[in-house]
């Protein structure tokens, strides 16, 4: 039994409530039974007694029950809404539990502290009956004839919305993903890492003043470019790429690299189907200043990398733009994950000077997102970055290259599944603040520096494939948080071991591979699952501001940094959600966009009447685009054609 704390989380109370005993039960039904105004609970058990749970809770309440017309005696679909002070509850009377399932026609409501209430009830014929000043701890029959047209309504009426969709999308792309399932050649993998999802690269490529979108697309698909022309994004008549991507095009970035003033574009590669090939290759095209591109010849040393992002910046402020790429995934090697890269840029030739600012980066794990920063106020870049099973590592540039900064305080002291890293001034002190999206709590997976998730990874049955195995705490001891039949869908040599189910429950990953030298084992592990928001002090170090729980509900995939409601402060927009899921975990879909309102207490979500905001899908990236002197968010998703909004001026 969860009780609800009435801030979208539950506490178990199984036990302190008395109600652990042991039964074997398919099937459980609440009524008031000794109608004293709350649910009491009965459940059925398989060849045993039933147990009755007598409700002994206190508070107010209000019981209703329904008088309809001829054809619907008891009601059915009437909503009641009940409004009081700091007091709003709406209940629908839908009988029906199921197959074969019901409860009595009546509905029931905790008033908690509250004596008196105004009450609506809403036939399903749009007829209306509202009682003023109703007295709590009693009985309401609510009857169909007293009930008329045109009765105005107590119940709460929004406004505007902050932000508005576009009815005609600003960008007519939609991105189409390659159906690959990781899942069936990996099946020890918590979520497929295939669907990387579109990113979009924004900036003014034909020297009109006005910023164009070069939209990523997957394997198979042709990534485009689109010309704002005649206040509308139009595609380009001579597009960047004729031909479909050999990979998933992983992000792309726009700056000059030739130094001839115009915007060139350098694009990645990346995802988990096919092994590292010339698909993976990142490229160069050169732009001839309209807008026309042509590949570079010999723009660097042939580089094989399946990439997550490319982030441009001048790191050794010589006046030309070099780049970092982090590398995610090798595909099909779970956790194992290639170099990242430093490229100097030499006079539109970039040079690998990866081990002179940093060997580590050699190693830096499955990078997700990264970020330039000017850290420690000295004018050179420093490097931010974050990815799966890490946390948010900080490499400061020096004299001589780049050193790890280990912040134990704010980023560096929890490693997570972080898919973004977003900068933005949050508090209006001038230096850039980072908020880095996490897989979220709303998951059976839990996370702390006391029980960790942990990864366990090698080559167990020395098959040739690495074998990652997730483990977590139940109580005091760590097992696998993967099922017996995908681990010996892996390990094939483990079934004669596990013949049972009984006997994989109750082994650890060290029962299940005794004689394994675990000094030869990967360990990663991941301390916070929490979407963070980091707060730059101003000396090199952050502390972590606390976002509210609905920031928690779904990963974090995508977001941005923006004054939505006109009040001076930054607030802050999020989506994400995770689809291509393990089916024993199930989807991560929680998300339906969120705007987070600054006020001066902290973080206030807003619901998705205010924002406007309606993102269910995986989204994947947020980017501004002026268009017609409006500022437009672009969102981007898989399966999705391209979202916009606009944020509404003069709505409060």
């Amino acid at each position: 039994m969860y009780h609800n704390n009435h801030d979208l989380t539950f506490s178990n109370k199984t036990r302190s409530w008395d109600m652990n005993q042991p039964g074997f039960s398919n099937g459980a039904v609440y009524a008031d039974l000794d109608n004293d105004g709350d649910l009491d609970l009965v459940v059925n058990n398989l060849n045993d007694t039933a147990f009755v749970y007598r409700n002994n809770g206190g508070g107010g309440y209000l019981t209703f029950t329904f008088d309809g017309p001829a054809g619907n005696r008891f009601g059915v679909g009437a909503k009641v809404t009940i409004t009081g002070k700091d007091l709003y509850i709406v209940r629908e009377n839908f009988p029906t539990r199921g197959y074969q399932s019901a409860v009595e026609s009546k509905l029931y409501a905790g008033l908690g502290s509250s004596y008196l209430v105004d009450v609506q009830i809403d036939w399903p014929d749009g007829k209306r009956q509202v009682l003023k000043q109703v007295k709590a701890n009693s009985t309401l029959t609510c009857k169909w004839k007293d009930a008329g047209d045109n009765v105005p309504s107590i119940a709460r009426t929004f406004g505007q919305p902050l932000m508005e969709e576009s009815a005609t999308p600003v960008l007519p792309a939609t991105y189409i993903n390659n159906e690959f399932i990781d899942l069936k050649r990996e099946p020890l993998l918590t979520f497929g890492l295939s669907d990387t999802g579109p990113r979009m690269a924004i900036a003014d490529v034909n020297g009109d003043g006005k910023e164009d979108v070069f939209f990523c697309a997957a394997k198979g698909q042709q990534s485009q470019l689109y010309i704002q022309q005649n206040g509308q994004l139009v595609l380009s008549s001579d597009q960047p790429f004729n031909t479909a991507n050999p990979q998933d095009m992983s992000d792309a970035a726009l700056f000059d690299a030739d130094g001839d003033g115009d915007n060139d574009l350098f694009v990645t590669f990346g995802g988990n189907e096919a092994e590292l090939s010339t698909g993976y290759v990142p490229q160069l095209l050169l732009n001839d200043g309209q807008g026309n591109f042509i590949p570079a010849k010999n723009a660097f040393t042939e580089i094989h990398i399946s990439a997550s992002c490319v982030r441009p910046a001048d790191i050794d402020l010589d006046g030309d733009q070099d780049v970092f790429i982090g590398a995610a995934c090798l595909p099909g090697r779970y956790p194992q994950s290639g170099s990242s890269y430093i490229l100097r840029n030499e006079g539109g030739r970039f040079t690998d000077v990866t081990d002179q600012y940093s060997p580590l980066l050699r190693q830096a794990g499955m990078v997700t997102d990264a970020r330039w920063a000017d850290l420690n106020g000295d004018k050179l870049p420093d490097l931010l970055f974050t990815g799966y099973w890490m946390p948010v590592r900080i490499f400061l540039q020096g004299e001589e290259g780049m050193e790890e900064q280990v912040d134990f305080e704010g980023m560096s002291g929890a490693s997570g599944w972080f898919s973004c890293l977003i900068p933005g001034d949050v508090d209006g002190d001038g230096d850039l603040d980072f908020l880095a999206g996490n897989n979220g709590l709303n998951s059976p997976f839990k996370a702390s520096s006391t029980k960790p998730l942990y990864l366990y990874a090698k080559d167990f049955d020395n098959n040739g494939t690495i074998d990652p195995i997730i483990a977590g705490y139940k109580g005091d001891t760590c097992y696998p948080l993967v099922s017996r039949d995908d681990l010996l869908d892996q390990v094939n040599g483990l079934k004669k071991r596990f013949v049972r189910y009984a006997q994989y429950a109750n082994a650890t990953v060290q029962d299940i591979f005794p004689n394994e030298d675990w000094s030869s084992v990967w360990r990663l592990e991941a301390t916070n699952l929490s979407t963070c928001l980091f707060i730059n002090d101003g000396d090199g170090q952050f502390h972590t501001d606390s976002l509210p729980y609905e920031a928690q509900m779904f990963p974090v995939r995508c977001a941005t940094f923006a004054d939505v409601n006109g009040d001076g402060k930054t607030d802050l927009i999020l989506a994400g959600n995770r689809f291509n899921v393990r089916p024993d975990v199930g989807r991560m879909d929680a998300g339906q966009g969120l705007l987070l309102l600054q006020t001066p207490g902290g973080w206030s979500a807003a619901e998705n009447t205010e924002s406007g905001l309606y993102l269910p899908e995986e989204m994947t990236d947020m980017k501004w685009l002026t268009l017609n002197l409006e500022r437009y968010l672009l969102v981007s998703g898989i399966h999705q054609q391209v979202r916009s909004y606009h944020i509404r001026k003069n709505v409060k």
